[in-house]
C-alpha cells in the first residue's frame, strides 16, 4: 500500500539542549542492530516489493533548521526505511526520526523513538549503547490477524497502478496546528471521561464541528470521518509495539452534522461506530480489503491518527523534549497531493494536546489558518 511511493513518516521532538551528533551517530547505529527491520532497503520484486538488508547504515541527515521543512521530510537515501534528521540552532533542537510508513505505524515507531533516545543517554553517559540484542523481525497485519484466527480477505484483482506521478516544485505543506493549553488540555480529558467518552470522541467531535463550519452551509452536512485503529491490544492475543510493522485497521463513521449539533452526540456517534466496526471484524479488515469498483466514493472525508501520549522520551541532564510534530509525505509529490482529504493527527505531549493538520498546496496559499481558528471556536464550545 505505501511502498510504490515510499511513504515516510516523520516523528519530531523539539528540545532544549545541545545534542552530540557522534553519540546519536552510535546510538542510531544500535538502534538499527537492535531491530532489523530498520536496517533494510526497499527493493522491486515481481509486481511488487520486497525488503532487503542493506549492509551499510543511512548517516544522520543533518537538517537546515529546528522548524519543519515547507517541503516535507524524505529519507535521502531512496530505498532505505529509516533515517535520523536533527538539527541545532544554539540551544535549539529538533530530532526526527523517519520511518517508511511500510515497516512502522505510529505505535512501533514510537518505541523506537523511545529506545533511540534511550540508547544516546546511555552513550553520552557511559560511552557504549551496551550489549545490543537483536529482535525477530516484526510481523505483518496479514500475519498477526491470520495467527488469531481472523479470516483474510481472498486475494482479488489489485487496482490498475496509478501514473507515475509528476513531481512538482511548487507544492508545498502548510505544517497547520491546533495546540491546547495544558489547562484546557486537562479540562477536556476531564470532560470526556465525565461523559464515559474517550478524548478521541471529544477530538473528533471538535473537528466535525469546525468542518461543518468550513462548509459554510446552514443545513446539515455529510461526512465520513475515518479513525485509524491500533490493533496491538484489540484480540485475545496482543503484542508489544515492535513486534508488529503497521498493525492497523480503520473505521469509518459516516455522520450528518448540523450547524448546532451537540459535541458528545457527535462524540458517541463516532465511538458507536468503532466499537460496532470491532465487533463485525469489519475494522480489522479495513486496509485489506481493495475498494470495488461500483463502491461509492466517501462524501466529505476527514482522517484522523490518535497517537495518544508521546511515550517519556529518556535524554541525558541538560536535554529536555518539550514539544512534537507529526508529518507526512510520499517520495514523489505533485499535484494529486492537493486532493487529499483533510487528515489530522493527535498527540499529547508536555502536558498539552495537539493537532497537526497539515496541507499540500500551491503557491502562496494556506487554508490550515482558517482550519485552526475553526478548530479553535470548535474547543472552546466543547470546553465552556
Amino acid at each position: 500500500m505505501f511502498a510504490g511511493n515510499r511513504s515516510t513518516v516523520a516523528y519530531s521532538g523539539f528540545g532544549i539542549g545541545v545534542l552530540d551528533i557522534d553519540a546519536l551517530t552510535t546510538a542510531f547505529h544500535a538502534l538499527l542492530a537492535s531491530y532489523p527491520v530498520l536496517n533494510a532497503q526497499i527493493v522491486p520484486a515481481g509486481h511488487g516489493y520486497a525488503l532487503q538488508y542493506a549492509p551499510h547504515p543511512p548517516a544522520l541527515q543533518m537538517g537546515n533548521g529546528t522548524p519543519l521543512p515547507r517541503a516535507g521530510f524524505t529519507i535521502v537515501e531512496p530505498n532505505a526505511v529509516c533515517a535520523i534528521d536533527v538539527s541545532q540552532r544554539g540551544k535549539d533542537f529538533r530530532l526526527t526520526l523517519l520511518t517508511h510508513h511500510s515497516v512502522a505505524d505510529a505505535g512501533a515507531a514510537l518505541n523506537y523513538l523511545e529506545v533511540l533516545c534511550s540508547l544516546y543517554s546511555r552513550v553520552v553517559e557511559t560511552g557504549s549503547a551496551g550489549t545490543i540484542r537483536s529482535h525477530p523481525l516484526a510481523i505483518s497485519l496479514e500475519h498477526f490477524l491470520s495467527d488469531r484466527g481472523y479470516v483474510i480477505p481472498e486475494a482479488c484483482a489489485a487496482p490498475a497502478p496509478r501514473a507515475e506521478t509528476t513531481v512538482d516544485a511548487t507544492v508545498v505543506v502548510r505544517h497547520g496546528r491546533t495546540r491546547l493549553g495544558r489547562e484546557q488540555t486537562t479540562r477536556l480529558f476531564d470532560a470526556a471521561h465525565a461523559a464515559g467518552l474517550t478524548v478521541h470522541g471529544v477530538v473528533c467531535a471538535a473537528i466535525l464541528l469546525a468542518a461543518h463550519a468550513l462548509s459554510r452551509s446552514q443545513g446539515h452536512v455529510t461526512f465520513g470521518l475515518t479513525s485509524s485503529v491500533d490493533l496491538r491490544t484489540r484480540t485475545d492475543a496482543p503484542i508489544a509495539a515492535a513486534e508488529g510493522t503497521v498493525i492497523q485497521g480503520a473505521d469509518t463513521a459516516i455522520l450528518a452534522v448540523a450547524p448546532d449539533d451537540e459535541p458528545l452526540r457527535l462524540a458517541r456517534a463516532v465511538l458507536d461506530s468503532l466499537a460496532g466496526g470491532l465487533v463485525d471484524h469489519l475494522v480489522h479488515q479495513a486496509f485489506l480489503r481493495y475498494p470495488q469498483p461500483q463502491q461509492q466514493s466517501i462524501e466529505n472525508p476527514l482522517m484522523v491518527t490518535n497517537w495518544g501520549q508521546i511515550p517519556p522520551l529518556r535524554l541525558p541532564d541538560g536535554l529536555r523534549i518539550h514539544d512534537f510534530r507529526a508529518t507526512v509525505r510520499g517520495w514523489r509529490i505533485g499535484l494529486r497531493a492537493t486532493t487529499l482529504p483533510p487528515s489530522f493527527f493527535i498527540t499529547t505531549c508536555d502536558g498539552r494536546l495537539s493537532l497537526d493538520h497539515p496541507v499540500w498546496v500551491i503557491g502562496e496559499s494556506d487554508p490550515t489558518v482558517a482550519w485552526t481558528a475553526a478548530l479553535g471556536r470548535a474547543f472552546d464550545r466543547i470546553l465552556r
